[in-house]
C-alpha cells in the first residue's frame, strides 16, 4: 500500500487529535499511516494497531526539521495532511525543495489567534501557500478566501459510531453537562452565572463540569463564593467522557469561539438535547437548527442561556424531540462518509499537481 502522513503537534487529549486518530484508522484500510508529532505528552489517545507513530526526538527546532525532512524523503508519501495552521508552518519551512503534496486543516477561528499580529500574519501566509486547506465552518473559509487563492474543501469532523453509548433510553437524571478545557475561551463562567441564577427554580438539578485547565482555582472560587458547591461541580478531565454524561438531562456548550466541537457533535450524536452559543467561527450553528435539534444562544448572554436551560428543563416533550432530531448527525458524520470526502479532495489535490 502507498504511504500517507499525517502531522500534528501531539496526540495529548483534544479535539483535533481525537478527529486525527480516527481518521487514521479509516485511512489505514487503503494506505499505509503514520502520524507525526512533534512532542510526547502525558495523556495521549491510543491509535489502531495499523497506525504508525513517530514522535520526533530531536530537541532543536532545526534539528528538528532535518529529521522530519528525512523521514518525509525516505517514505514518500503520497501526500501530506497537516493539523493546524501553526504546524503548517514548521512542515512548509522544513520541506522546501520537496514535490510532496501538503493539505493543512485550519482548526480554530483565525480571528481570535492569541499571539502577536506578525506571527498570524506568518502562520496565514505560509497556509495560502498550502496545495490544498481543509476547512470546518464556512465562516473560516470565507477568512481565506477573502485574502488568499487556495484550493479549498469544507469537511465537518467525524463520528465513529462505534465508539459511542448506546442510546439511552431511560429517564435521564437530573444534571446539565458540559465538557473542555477550563479556559477562556470556553467560558463556563458564563454557564455557572447562569446556573446559579435560576438554581432556585431548578434546586434539584446540578451542573457537572468535565475538564481541566488554567482557570479551574478561578471558577472554584466563584462557585464557592456563590454557595454553590452541592450543584455545580468540577468534575475533572476523564477518558470515558461519553459514558459518564450520556445520561445527563442536558449538554450546554458556553464558549466564545469555536472550530467545528466535537463534543457537541458527539453530545448531539448520543441523542441529547443540547444548547450552544452561535459563537465564531460558526460550527455550531451549521450543526444546530435553532428549535429543532437544539437551541444557540448569544455568546455571553447570560439571560438567553439561562432561559434557554429552563425552556428544556421545564419541557420534557420538547427535550425529547430536540435530542431525537439530534442523533439525526449520526447519519451525516459518519467516520467512512467523513473520511472518504478527506480522501477524495487529497487525491484530487495529487492529480492536479501531476498534471
Amino acid at each position: 500500500m502507498k504511504n500517507i502522513i499525517i502531522c500534528i503537534p501531539s496526540l495529548e487529549y483534544g479535539g483535533a487529535e481525537r478527529v486525527t486518530v480516527r481518521l487514521a484508522k479509516e485511512f489505514s484500510k487503503k494506505y499505509n499511516v503514520t502520524i507525526i508529532t512533534m512532542h510526547s505528552a502525558v495523556n495521549e489517545y491510543s491509535l489502531d494497531k495499523k497506525v504508525g507513530r513517530i514522535n520526533l526526538s530531536k530537541k532543536n527546532i532545526i534539528q528538528k526539521s532535518l529529521e522530519f525532512r528525512n523521514i518525509i524523503k525516505e517514505k514518500k508519501p503520497e501526500f501530506l495532511i497537516v493539523m493546524f495552521a501553526p504546524m503548517y508552518v514548521f512542515v512548509h519551512y522544513s520541506l522546501v525543495g520537496l514535490n510532496i503534496p501538503k493539505i493543512v486543516s485550519e482548526r480554530n477561528d483565525p480571528n481570535n489567534f492569541a499571539g502577536k499580529k506578525i506571527v498570524k500574519l506568518l502562520y496565514q501566509y505560509t497556509l495560502s501557500k498550502a496545495d490544498g486547506a481543509v476547512f470546518q465552518t464556512k465562516q473560516a473559509r470565507d477568512y481565506y478566501l477573502n485574502k488568499y487563492n487556495i484550493k479549498n474543501r469544507i469537511i465537518y469532523n467525524p463520528i465513529s459510531i462505534d465508539e459511542l453509548p448506546l442510546y439511552y433510553e431511560e429517564i435521564r437524571k437530573k444534571t446539565i453537562v458540559n465538557v473542555g478545557r477550563l479556559h477562556e475561551q470556553k467560558n463556563q463562567l458564563l454557564l455557572i452565572e447562569s446556573i446559579i441564577a435560576i438554581h432556585d427554580q431548578i434546586p434539584e438539578y446540578e451542573l457537572l463540569i468535565y475538564g481541566e485547565g488554567e482557570l479551574r482555582e478561578e471558577l472554584q472560587s466563584h462557585i464557592n463564593k456563590a454557595n454553590a458547591q452541592n450543584y455545580i461541580k468540577l468534575v475533572g478531565k476523564s477518558n470515558k467522557v461519553l459514558e459518564l454524561i450520556n445520561d445527563a438531562s442536558l449538554f450546554v456548550l458556553s464558549s466564545n469561539f469555536e472550530g467545528m466541537p466535537n463534543v457537541l457533535i458527539e453530545a448531539m450524536c448520543l441523542g441529547m438535547p443540547v444548547i450552544s452559543t452561535d459563537c465564531p467561527c460558526g460550527g455550531p450553528a451549521e450543526l444546530i437548527e435553532n428549535g429543532v435539534n437544539g437551541i444557540l444562544v448569544d455568546v455571553g448572554n447570560k439571560e438567553q442561556l439561562s432561559n434557554a436551560i429552563l425552556k428544556i428543563i421545564k419541557n420534557s416533550q420538547m427535550s425529547k424531540k430536540l435530542g431525537q432530531n439530534a442523533k439525526e448527525l449520526q447519519r451525516t458524520l459518519n467516520l467512512e462518509e467523513i473520511a472518504k470526502q478527506w480522501l477524495e479532495f487529497c487525491c484530487e489535490i495529487r492529480e492536479g499537481l501531476e498534471k
